[in-house]
């Protein structure tokens, strides 16, 4: 599996951009609660549990992201297998398509970025595909309603 970065066209750092547009690396949930894709689900529902978020970030030894993990991943496996929690690994959970943007790229493309793939969070990786942090609808949510300003005052990393 390997994320294939959206927007890989965006702005780098020093390049202008439209002004007031934010980055999602002003407004992306940090630290990113990880699981390793050899994980099984059951793992990932304890780590679900003790963390208190909805998306655990994906990667493979080499710490590279290859997916998000939602709570509807496990939860649609428990009908259908409940014994499987235990046997089904996560890396069997994710699609092979990661939805992943630059840190650089503006919080509007990386909306666009989750319409496309139809999920509610992304991963922001860099050059080398390593996790930097996770933006998700919360996030976006909270963009709105507090502004820019307070949102970076409110707490980036609350977990979605």
């Amino acid at each position: 599996m390997t994320a294939e970065l959206e927007n890989a066209s965006a702005p780098r750092p020093g390049v202008a951009r439209e002004p007031g547009a934010l980055c999602v690396v002003e407004v992306m949930t940090t630290p990113v609660v990880a699981i390793n894709f050899n994980d099984s689900a059951w793992t990932a529902m304890d780590r679900f549990r003790a963390a208190g978020t909805r998306h655990l970030a994906v990667v493979d030894p080499t710490g590279r992201c290859v997916g998000i993990l939602t709570h509807h991943h496990v939860a649609a496996l428990w009908p259908i297998d409940p014994l499987g929690l235990q046997t089904h690994r996560v890396g069997q959970l994710v699609g092979r398509d990661c939805a992943a943007v630059w840190p650089e790229a503006t919080v509007a493309e990386a909306a666009a970025t989750m319409l496309r793939h139809g999920v509610d969070a992304v991963a922001v990786l860099d050059e080398g595909r390593h996790l930097l942090g996770v933006l998700t609808g919360g996030d976006i949510v909270r963009l709105v309603a507090l502004g820019p300003r307070a949102f970076v005052a409110a707490s980036p990393e609350a977990p979605d």
